[in-house]
């Protein structure tokens, strides 16, 4: 989220900032496959044409049952990084709305999960996945204009450490993360439509996990 008043240099810092928590994964991982190079080329050499047969000599049922016996020792999934669909989750129903309990890993939260995770996988979601730092984006006013902050990646880590007790809350944090937004940029401003862009994202979506049920 970036101010009205300079939100080009605003947004140009957060795509830096994001950028480099990219590449430093990457940097990282290629200093250590520079390391290992030696040790791979040695290994093929030795048991090159023994490695081979062994791994064709393995069954698939085997592999499915060694899955399995992991995702019985471990049901509860990790929420950061885990797709989770309407079919991993047995007897699903969702009726109620957005006043539902949210019962820790139970239908509801589940939903909320698959919700969150769908707008951090959006394009834009690096503009609102951090909370806003005044003074990196040079932008003293944001707190005078804007009372009661939120951001997606905020919003994940309540809804995995339980803080939700309702899906509504749940909701209106993610809201409150793209009004904030369309409050501090003007309209027709880039991250003006992008908060404007995903918001209606989430409100569709939200609506199919959520159907309102007729009395």
């Amino acid at each position: 989220m970036s101010p009205s008043n300079g939100s080009n240099v605003a947004l140009t810092t957060i795509r830096e900032n994001h950028l480099t928590r990219l590449r430093r994964p990457l940097e990282l991982k290629k200093k250590q496959d520079h390391c290992r190079t030696p040790f791979k080329e040695l290994e093929r050499t030795i048991s090159g044409v023994s490695k081979r047969q062994r791994l064709r000599d393995v069954d698939e049922s085997t592999l499915c049952d060694e899955k399995a016996e992991i995702s019985a020792t471990n049901p509860i999934p990790n929420l950061a990084c885990t797709s989770i669909s309407k079919e991993s989750c047995p007897n699903f129903s969702m009726q109620s709305s957005s006043d539902t309990p949210l019962t820790p890993y139970g239908a509801a939260h589940f939903a909320c999960v698959r919700l969150i995770q769908a707008l951090l996988a959006h394009d834009y979601a690096w503009v609102f996945e951090d909370p806003v730092d005044p003074s990196l984006l040079k932008i003293p006013d944001y707190y005078q204009l804007i009372k009661n902050p939120m951001d997606l990646g905020t919003i994940q880590r309540f809804l995995s450490s339980r803080k939700y007790s309702l899906v509504e809350e749940f909701k209106s944090d993610v809201l409150r993360t793209f009004d904030n937004a369309l409050l501090y940029n003007d309209e027709g401003s880039e991250v003006h439509a992008m908060a404007l862009n995903l918001k209606q994202k989430f409100v569709l979506d939200f609506d199919k996990e959520f159907p309102i049920v007729p009395h």
